[in-house]
């Protein structure tokens, strides 16, 4: 734009100065004509950006990792004067990685007409992409002025992770909702098993009297009732990594993992670390709906690369024994050690970069934990027959 003000003022020199040695009608109007020639520009290039309306939309705002989409630029110029140069700038974020980049787009748009521009993209990590219009500048025909609006029109495009078909052996995992694991510490309903044994108390119901203890003691004493609780899973998913490879095989074997869960009518349950929020969260997996909510809040958060949180928040769990534990992780540390101390009834998914059952802690080889090792990018070859 400097360059254009820089001719524009060497025609105004000009037309001074022919006005200046050759005074009459001629030089006086083209000394006019010059001066306002940019004030005329300006104005048709306000009315222009008046009738102008510019959209940001895409073609899908779901698409599975590495699928191609596009991202479409909507323009459409009412007036009857075209615009000689605009420049879109946008840019878009993979909230889940952090990752951000720019692109600027310089076109002209026609007189009453509607343009469409399109811009393909593709990515090789899940996650959720936030597309943004930074600004639009408009140059009038003479390259001297330029107006920049501020549409802040965006959108959200979620890069879902793909799912792999999990060929695999299920011990002790119940697929349906009946169980024989009962709460140890509260009483219930259920007539078929005994929770304990206790002296009558005024509105304890008659049928739950022990009439055999009861003649025995010479003293009232009532049943109390067992608690049931339901067998399930809980699969507890580390998102701590040290790269995008491994964060990302992370989500899709958490993702398969639980399409498998679904498939075959297991209940489970999901733990994570939420460290946009810093705080720990659950989530019940009972439908595919469930599942897709679960990967857009986990998608909008984030991962993190200091240590392992989930483990440290988990203690709430141990004393639920109805629970067979999943520990999705690309980081096995001591914590691992004592969580299987207290409850062995776990099976851990090691996202593992190196070679089988390298970088693998110590004590935790000791103790005989069962370690299912996947590598980033044979995510399905790693997950064929493995036994949970």
């Amino acid at each position: 734009m400097f360059r254009y003000r820089i001719i524009y003022c060497t025609f105004l020199s000009a037309a001074i100065l022919f006005y200046i040695f050759f005074n009459g009608y001629l030089s006086f109007f083209t000394l006019i004509f010059v001066l306002l020639l940019p004030f005329i520009s300006l104005i048709f290039l306000l009315l222009s950006i008046w009738k102008t309306c510019v959209k940001f939309n895409a073609d899908s705002f779901a698409v599975n990792r590495n699928d191609e989409f596009k991202v479409c630029i909507y323009i459409n110029n009412k007036f009857i004067f075209p615009i000689a140069k605009t420049q879109i700038k946008f840019n878009y974020t993979n909230v889940f990685l952090g990752d951000t980049k720019e692109e600027i787009l310089n076109m002209p748009i026609n007189s009453r007409s509607e343009q469409r521009v399109e811009y393909s993209f593709k990515s090789n990590y899940c996650g959720k992409i936030k597309f943004k219009i930074l600004n639009i500048k408009y140059y009038d025909c003479l390259g001297i002025f330029s107006v920049t609006k501020q549409p802040n029109d965006e959108f959200d495009v979620f890069v879902t992770p793909n799912i792999y078909f999990i060929d695999t052996q299920i011990n002790d995992f119940t697929t349906e909702f009946e169980t024989n694991v009962y709460d140890k510490n509260k009483p219930g309903n259920d007539p078929s098993e005994i929770f304990d044994i206790r002296n009558y108390r005024m509105g304890d119901r008659l049928r739950n009297i022990h009439w055999k203890l009861s003649s025995k003691l010479n003293t009232l004493m009532v049943k109390e009732l067992s608690r049931p609780i339901d067998e399930e899973v809980l699969i507890m998913l580390e998102m701590c990594a040290n790269d995008r490879e491994s964060i990302n095989c992370i989500i899709e074997t958490f993702d398969s993992l639980s399409n498998f869960f679904l498939s075959n009518n297991i209940k489970h349950r999901v733990q994570w670390f939420d460290i946009k929020n810093n705080q720990q969260r659950y989530k019940d997996i009972t439908s595919k709906d469930d599942l897709s909510f679960l990967l857009n809040e986990i998608l909008s958060s984030g991962f993190y690369k200091d240590k392992p949180h989930v483990l440290n928040c988990i203690n709430n769990y141990l004393e639920e024994s109805s629970f067979n534990f999943i520990y999705i992780t690309s980081q096995i540390t001591d914590e691992l050690a004592e969580f299987y101390k207290k409850n062995q009834k776990i099976s851990v998914i090691y996202i593992n970069k190196e070679s089988k059952n390298q970088n693998i802690n110590n004590n935790v080889n000791l103790m005989g934990v069962n370690i299912i090792d996947i590598q980033p990018g044979k995510v399905q070859e790693s997950l064929f027959g493995f036994t949970l």
